[in-house]
């Protein structure tokens, strides 16, 4: 998904962002699981959603203004934006007031939305221990990326739980956000986790030669 950028790409449609939006504290949740006899378990901690509201300004005739509106609410119906293109907001964001005029439009825009930065990625040497921090600062998901050919197994560590690939021919990737994992050959994954990172990982990729490994994400930020 191509970031909008609210304050470049907002220009064709003759309008503009009126001030910095109002951006909260991404929440940060844990699931709540109850036993038949009472007792309480908690899951790990998660980052929920920030809410985020911005206001723009439309000019032109009634026509242009009606025209333009639609497109910029189709568009961010769900999106993500970026006002400076070094955090980004992936959400669904609505129009929840008008103020009208009669040559502008002044529509207010609130979303709850994932907090993110710039995708971070990192070839992983086979058989070699390497360290990657996280430039964000929340619980993160991550995507891992093979690509190659091998009859071998591959074995990814470093996570809360390791993950084996059966043999590999062209390219699988498992992705955290999405919650599933994508191959050309079935009962290809032992996965007893997704893998995410938080401050850093320390990753150990086994395998004969044939393959390359990429570790992708974009780190969780709290706003």
């Amino acid at each position: 998904m191509i970031a909008f950028n609210l304050i470049k790409d907002l220009r064709p449609y003759q309008a503009h962002v009126l001030a910095y939006p109002e951006i909260g504290n991404t929440e940060v949740v844990r699931d709540e699981f109850k036993t038949d006899s009472g007792l309480v378990f908690y899951s790990k901690k998660r980052t929920a959603f920030a809410p985020v509201s911005f206001t723009i300004e439309f000019k032109g005739t009634k026509e242009e203004i009606r025209k333009n509106r639609n497109k910029v609410s189709s568009i961010l119906e769900y999106s993500k934006i970026t006002f400076d293109n070094e955090i980004f907001y992936q959400g669904r964001f609505l129009a929840e007031s008008v103020e009208t005029r009669y040559f502008y439009k002044n529509v207010t825009f609130k979303g709850q939305a994932i907090a993110m930065l710039n995708t971070q990625v990192n070839e992983i040497p086979i058989g070699e221990t390497v360290r990657i921090y996280n430039n964000g600062n929340l619980p993160t998901p991550c995507r891992i990326r093979l690509e190659g050919k091998t009859p071998y197994e591959v074995r990814i560590k470093g996570f809360d739980d390791d993950i084996s690939v059966h043999g590999l021919d062209g390219e699988a990737i498992i992705d955290s956000e999405k919650g599933l994992h994508i191959a050309n050959m079935e009962d290809q994954f032992n996965i007893i986790s997704f893998p995410y990172i938080t401050d850093y990982v320390d990753i150990l990729v086994e395998g004969k030669e044939g393959f390359r490994c990429f570790l992708e994400f974009e780190g969780r930020v709290l706003c």
